[in-house]
Order: C-alpha cells, then sequence, then structure tokens
C-alpha cells in the first residue's frame, strides 16, 4: 500500500515538472538574457558594433550625468504616472457601471465592448489618433469651428503620447477592477445609504476603500506597462518625445552602442522593481 502511494507521489511529481519544463526553460533563458544585459552595461564602448569586455563604471556615470538621458527617464516616469492616473479615472466608473448593472445581456455587451479593443491592432489605433490629433483632424477642426485658428498638430507632444497611453491602459484598469468590484456586497452600500450617507460619502467611505486592492494591483499594472511603452511613443510623440524604451531601441540598433542600451535597460528594470516593492508593500497592507 505504502509503495504505491510512494508511486503514484513519484509519477505526479514528474507529470509536474514535464508540464512545467517548457516553462522552466523559458524562465532560464530569461534570466540568461538578464545576466547578458547586465555584463554588457559594464563593458567598454569602442566605436559603433564594438565593445570591450571589462568592468567599468563609465556607462552609468555617463547616463546620470547626461541631461539628456535625465530628462528621458523624468519624462517616462512623468508620463506613465500621469496616464496611470487618468486610466483609473477613467476606467474605475465604466467598471462600476458594468458591474451594477443588473442586465446579464447589457453586462456582456459592455465586457464585449471592452474587450473589442484587444481583437484590434495598436497600430491601428495608434494611426487613428494621429489622425484625430493631427494639424487637420478632429480636435483642431472642432476648436476652429469655436473660433480658435492658427492652431497646430498635437502631435510630437506629451500630450499626444499621454492620450496615446490612457487609451491602451483603460482596457487593462476595466478588467481588472471588474472582478474586485465584482466581490464587494451591494447591501453594504445599500446599509450606508440607509444610515443617512449619500451618494459621494457612500462611494469614498464604502466602495472606494474596499476596491482599493484592485486599484492598486490595475495601477502597478498600467505604470509597469506605460514605463516599458515603445511603439506609442514612436507613433505619437515621434524625434520630440522619446520615453526610455525608444532610447535603449536607438542605442541598440541606431548608434550600435550596446553598452549604454544596456546601461539604460537596466535602470529601466531598477525603476521597474522599486515601484512593484513598492506597490507589493502597499497591496499586503490592503489584503
Amino acid at each position: 500500500m505504502c509503495d504505491s502511494v510512494l508511486n503514484h507521489a513519484r509519477r505526479n511529481r514528474h507529470a509536474i515538472f514535464y508540464l512545467l519544463f517548457p516553462s522552466l526553460v523559458l524562465v532560464l533563458l530569461f534570466i540568461i538574457a538578464l545576466a547578458m544585459l547586465l555584463g554588457y552595461s559594464f563593458y567598454e564602448y569602442v566605436r559603433p558594433g564594438v565593445m570591450k569586455p571589462s568592468f567599468t563604471l563609465e556607462n552609468y556615470v555617463t547616463f546620470l550625468t547626461s541631461s539628456t538621458y535625465l530628462r528621458v527617464l523624468y519624462r517616462t516616469v512623468k508620463i506613465s504616472l500621469i496616464a496611470t492616473v487618468l486610466a483609473l479615472v477613467m476606467g474605475y466608473p465604466i467598471s462600476y457601471r458594468i458591474v451594477r448593472t443588473k442586465s446579464s445581456l447589457i453586462r456582456k455587451l459592455y465586457v464585449l465592448i471592452v474587450l473589442i479593443s484587444f481583437l484590434s491592432s495598436i497600430l491601428v489605433r495608434l494611426f487613428s489618433w494621429r489622425v484625430i490629433l493631427g494639424r487637420t483632424g478632429l480636435i483642431n477642426q472642432v476648436l476652429d469651428l469655436l473660433g480658435f485658428s492658427g492652431l497646430h498638430s498635437f502631435l510630437r507632444t506629451e500630450t499626444a503620447v499621454t492620450t496615446g497611453l490612457v487609451s491602451f491602459l483603460v482596457p487593462f484598469v476595466v478588467l481588472t477592477l471588474v472582478g474586485v468590484i465584482d466581490k464587494i456586497d451591494p447591501e453594504l452600500e445599500s446599509a450606508a445609504k440607509s444610515l443617512g450617507a449619500n451618494e459621494i460619502t457612500t462611494f469614498f467611505k464604502v466602495t472606494l476603500p474596499l476596491s482599493m486592492s484592485g486599484i492598486l494591483a490595475a495601477s502597478l499594472l498600467c505604470y509597469c506597462l506605460g514605463m516599458s511603452a515603445f511603439i506609442i511613443p514612436l507613433m505619437l510623440g515621434g524625434d520630440v518625445v522619446k520615453l526610455l524604451a525608444n532610447v535603449v531601441y536607438d542605442q541598440a540598433l541606431l548608434v550600435v552602442n550596446f553598452p549604454i542600451a544596456s546601461t539604460a535597460a537596466v535602470i529601466l528594470l531598477v525603476v521597474s522593481f522599486v515601484v512593484i516593492a513598492s506597490y507589493q508593500k502597499l497591496l499586503q497592507q490592503q489584503l
């Protein structure tokens, strides 16, 4: 009896290992790539496409003392933060509306509308934003009808990049918050209103605190996606508004300076890790 149980346990362990083996290989390759990236950041740059194996902090000193790189890092953090806040402000009411809709058919329709954004290519949506934000786009046409003439294109500005990021992040916020808000008992809100609280007080005293874990999770997801955004600033910001991912791309493939590109990537990872660690502490306090 004991032998059969032990054999069954061994077979289960082997089956689990075989199922996890592809994922373990991917994780191992990812760790190797990160180690190589970290190593390249200490290499010495010789000329385009050529680097000398060594251990030097010159690349980090160059990055942290360059006003251009620091400006890009600051812009990346700022735009990611603003886009995250705006996505939460826009996505929360949509999530609440979906959850509190009594009709199952309408609720499914709302979710389908949100999911449609994932069925269309990000490039198609960005080209749409280029048309809307362009010199002869919809926004300028409306402002021209209101009497504001001589307007310029909104493209290649931080506003355009932030707008594109927000439109990209809102569906992630909605899908993250729907599950959290759905777990909030509507009777709690009804009890608060029966005790004299109005809609605003009920939201800030009952609904918002109970959904804080979902807000933190959604904001973490959005901030990480914003920090690593590449195609959105490339399409809407061009050469004027670059984020750190664009700098990594330019240094690696255009300038062919792999040490400084690796340095920028490592700094991006470190900043993202600090944000993730901070959010984990907040989540542990909320849960």
